[in-house]
């Protein structure tokens, strides 16, 4: 089984609304200029959120207008190491109670959040249902961090995984692709190679759906704006298709549902994530047998 992170609560609630509308951040520090939180959630991987010019470690409140619901995140481009991470809090008020995001999985997290390696994507994903955590207030603390760690990518919101059932041909992006450039000077000269990291295409193939289970309503939880107008409890087809059309999202290959595995194990399966964003466009989905239809979606990702 595997999860999609279609919609960035974050980018929507401090990029998209206006007004009223939009979600207020205080940060406990004056943020360093150019390298405030905001620059992690605006879906552009050029930004970073970095500690204040004095190095100290940092506190980030986000209230939103109304109440969100979440059941994990994720994060991309970033160079923390083992140690370096993030602890998590939320309440259902401006004022009450902070509590822990999420601590009730024996031991594989206690509100605080590491990547597994250092610059590989890391994520978050509760599957129980009696984990949706409900709140209004939003607070990320850096843990560890040096005047150089940084977050360029970072996504808070519902993973889907109703219905995501990834068939082969898919080949994850497990290893960095590497790609060298050339540049020559105005006499013809070589100058320096260029070494950096290069995303991979690929197609994610959704498959045995029926025409009535694309209509099935997700539930409140996944409330959202789509195409310019609030819906309260949007369809799996309206929500996914809107969503992974304009906006990056996160692609986690194996949820897991092996109550007996170590919190490493845990720990290690939910790393197996990746950003993706269209290829173009997001088609739609077609038969492939009488009544059974698949949805192939062509991606660019990033491990």
């Amino acid at each position: 089984m595997s999860a999609i992170l279609a919609e960035n609560k974050l980018h929507s609630y401090i990029w998209r609304r206006v007004g009223s509308e939009r979600a207020t951040i205080t940060a406990d520090k004056t943020e360093q200029v150019g390298f405030g939180f905001k620059n992690c959630c605006d879906n552009s991987g050029g930004t970073k959120w970095m500690l204040p010019s004095d190095g100290q470690q940092q506190e980030i409140t986000i209230v939103f207008p109304a109440v969100q619901f979440t059941n994990g995140f994720a994060i991309y481009g970033h160079n923390l190491g083992a140690t370096q991470g993030i602890s998590i809090q939320t309440s259902q008020t401006e004022l009450s109670t902070l509590f822990n995001f999420l601590d009730s999985e024996e031991d594989v997290y206690s509100g605080s959040y590491f990547p597994t390696e250092k610059g590989k994507a890391f994520a978050a994903y509760f599957p129980n249902a009696l984990d949706i955590t409900e709140f209004i207030r939003l607070r990320i603390t850096t843990l560890n961090w040096d005047q150089n760690s940084y977050i360029s990518f970072m996504s808070f919101g519902m993973w889907v995984d109703d219905k995501i059932d990834i068939a082969a041909p898919f080949t994850p992006p497990y290893q960095r692709r590497y790609e060298n450039e050339l540049s020559r000077n105005s006499n013809g000269h070589p100058l320096m190679n260029v070494t950096r990291q290069a995303a991979t295409k690929m197609t994610i193939n959704l498959v045995d759906y029926e025409e009535l289970g694309l209509t099935t309503q997700l539930g409140t939880n996944y409330a959202s704006r789509i195409n310019g107008a609030d819906n309260g409890n949007p369809t799996f087809i309206d929500y996914m298709q809107y969503h992974l059309g304009i906006n990056p999202f996160f692609l986690m290959y194996d949820v897991g549902a092996d109550s007996t595995e170590t919190s490493l194990q845990i720990q290690t399966r939910r790393s197996r994530v990746f950003l993706c964003h269209a290829d173009k466009s997001i088609g739609q989905p077609r038969y492939n047998r009488p009544t059974a239809l698949e949805w192939r979606l062509p991606v660019v990702a990033n491990a």
